[in-house]
C-alpha cells in the first residue's frame, strides 16, 4: 500500500511541476539571426524584441529592426567592429499595436506582449516594459550567450 502511495505522489508532483512549467515552455518565440559573424562564445550578441507589433505588423517589425541595425552599424565605433557582433531578431507578436499612454485624457491602454507603457517613473517620454516577460521570452528563445545586449523596439 505504501509503495502505491509513493508512486502516486511522484506522479502528482510531476504533474504539478509540468503544469507550472507550461507557461514558460509556451513563451518561446520565432528567432532569426540577421547578422551572424561567428560563435556567440567570442562575439557580442544582440537580441532584439519588439512590442506593440501585431501579426499584421510583422513585416514592419522586420523592416524596423533592419533599419535600426543599419543605423547602428553605420556609426563608429560599431562600423569598424561590425564583424564582432551577431544580431538575433525575436518575433514577438502582440494582440494590439502601440503602447500604453496613461498620461493621455482619456488614458490609452493596449494589449501588448511586453506591456510597453509611457510615463514610466512619472517621466512622460520614458517607456518601460515588463522585464519579467522579456526575460521569459529571452530564456525560451535564445541561449544565454546570445543575450549580451537586449534591445526592445516599440511600435508606437
Amino acid at each position: 500500500m505504501k509503495a502505491h502511495i509513493k508512486t502516486y505522489s511522484h506522479w502528482a508532483l510531476s504533474a504539478v511541476l509540468l503544469i507550472l512549467c507550461l507557461p514558460q515552455i509556451a513563451s518561446a518565440e520565432p528567432v532569426e539571426t540577421i547578422i551572424n559573424n561567428g560563435s556567440a562564445a567570442n562575439r557580442v550578441d544582440i537580441a532584439i524584441l519588439g512590442d506593440g507589433y501585431t501579426a499584421a505588423d510583422m513585416q514592419k517589425y522586420k523592416t524596423d529592426v533592419q533599419n535600426a541595425m543599419n543605423l547602428f552599424f553605420n556609426n563608429e565605433p560599431f562600423h569598424e567592429y561590425r564583424n564582432f557582433f551577431n544580431v538575433h531578431r525575436i518575433d514577438v507578436v502582440s494582440n494590439q499595436s502601440g503602447a500604453d499612454h496613461p498620461e493621455r485624457t482619456p488614458a490609452l491602454f493596449v494589449d501588448t506582449a511586453l506591456d510597453a507603457t509611457y510615463n514610466c517613473s512619472g517621466i512622460q517620454r520614458l517607456i518601460c516594459v515588463n522585464v519579467g516577460k522579456v526575460f521569459t521570452i529571452l530564456g525560451n528563445s535564445v541561449t544565454p550567450a546570445q543575450q549580451d545586449i537586449v534591445l526592445i523596439i516599440v511600435n508606437d
